[in-house]
């Protein structure tokens, strides 16, 4: 089967300060990941900036779907505000999104209230994967982990890094499937 990769741009801002992603096949989550690493390396290859655009996070959710993650433009959550303007998302097909967002410095703990705010009623099978730049400092990732595990101690499973000179994810091999 094939999938179209298509991006939706609301403003001219260009490329944006920070990014998540919403994985919407809990099962696809290793695939979802290599393409989303292999499109952000691609990205920063092309940008000529000496370090990668930060992700924030992944969301799993297969409850949020594309286009609702894709409407994030023009409906945000007011816990989204706070995150800065939703400027661009690329889907794969029905697997991943990657929305793109520019303004507020990222904030992890904004993030997750406001991906909370547009999920489902139902949270029994989402989770929220932060993603740490590679140069950040133990304290710091160690810091914002309690923040997310006191906001939403059921949803936030363990970090995974993304190399700040390449934009690649680093996973984990128990993230495999």
């Amino acid at each position: 089967m094939k999938h179209s990769l298509h991006a939706v741009e609301k403003t001219e801002h260009g490329r944006a300060g920070s990014m998540f992603a919403v994985v919407h096949d809990p099962g696809s989550l290793w695939r979802a990941c290599r393409e989303i690493s292999d499109f952000l390396a691609l990205r920063h290859r092309r940008s000529g900036d000496p370090f990668c655009e930060p992700l924030m996070g992944v969301w799993i959710d297969p409850d949020t779907t594309p286009q609702a993650t894709a409407r994030l433009h023009e409906e945000a959550p007011p816990a989204f505000g706070r995150l800065g303007v939703m400027t661009q998302s690329i889907s794969l097909g029905a697997i991943w999104t990657l929305c793109c967002q520019m303004g507020a410095p990222a904030c992890r703990v904004s993030l997750i209230d406001g991906l909370i705010e547009v999920s489902s009623s139902n949270l029994a099978a989402a989770r929220f994967v932060p993603v740490f730049r590679s140069d950040l400092s133990s304290a710091q990732i160690d810091l914002e982990m309690r923040q997310l595990h006191q906001r939403a101690p059921d949803l936030v499973a363990s970090p995974v890094y993304q190399d700040r000179d390449t934009g690649r994810i680093v996973l984990p091999a128990d993230y495999a499937s």
